[in-house]
């Protein structure tokens, strides 16, 4: 426990932990797991962008509502496609 100095003194030395190390409870789990999974509106912009890649998969650059699009937009899409989906199965 952090409230336990001379415990957390006697991991330090041992080299178990970090000056900055952190330590969450269980209950802290779940808020910040969702402060880092994309919410509605990034995923449906996701999915537009892999959409638009998928009817044209040879293009390199395309105009997706009036802005530029690439291949680092569909990486970036599909990542945040996949954060989604561990909200789903976790």
């Amino acid at each position: 426990m952090l409230r336990d100095c001379k415990a957390r003194h006697r991991e330090r030395a041992a080299g178990r932990v970090h000056r900055a190390s952190w330590r969450f409870t269980p209950t802290k789990v779940a808020p910040i797991n969702d402060a880092f999974i994309p919410g509605p509106a990034e995923v449906e912009w996701a999915q537009r962008i892999v959409a638009a890649f998928s009817e044209s998969p040879a293009a390199g650059v395309m105009s997706l509502d009036g802005k530029m699009i690439d291949k680092p937009h569909l990486l970036q899409a599909r990542r945040v496609l996949e954060l989604a989906g561990r909200r789903k199965t976790n």
